[in-house]
């Protein structure tokens, strides 16, 4: 059966095949550029007293701040061709062939150039909202 674990397992997986991106399933300090995926929030309220559950997790995307038209331009990359956020996690085989979840999308980007503060260090990011959708 399908689980939080597995989902997050499986959004990293698909986020390791970006190049140059290092992904974070766990809260540490980040070697930049990162992904963090950090679940958001589970919903057992599905149809028929708990037919299905909505899984929500961010995949935070981290890049240096030293430089910000440099930040602005690395983050600019996850929206298209190699380094695509939607695409590497709607086209991941175990994403889409039901076997982590019935319908797993990237739902928005929100926040885009937030700074960060992790440990003292500055990081400019962006959040996609990722959301699925599990029978139990």
């Amino acid at each position: 059966m399908a689980n939080l674990e597995s989902l997050t397992t499986s959004i990293a997986q698909a986020l390791k095949l970006i190049p140059d991106l290092h992904v974070y399933q766990f809260p540490q300090t980040p070697t930049t550029p990162a992904a963090q995926i950090v679940p958001q929030k589970v919903d057992f309220s599905g149809a028929m007293g708990r037919g299905h559950e909505e899984w929500e997790v961010l995949v935070r995307i981290l890049v240096s701040a030293a430089n910000p038209e440099a930040a602005e331009m690395e983050l600019y990359k996850y929206f298209g061709k190699a380094k695509d956020i939607k695409d590497a996690i709607e086209n991941h085989t175990p994403l889409m062939d039901g076997s982590v979840a019935d319908a797993v999308f990237v739902r928005m980007a929100e926040d885009y150039g937030r700074l960060y503060d992790i440990g003292g260090i500055g990081y400019r990011g962006i959040e996609f909202l990722v959301e699925a959708k599990v029978a139990t």
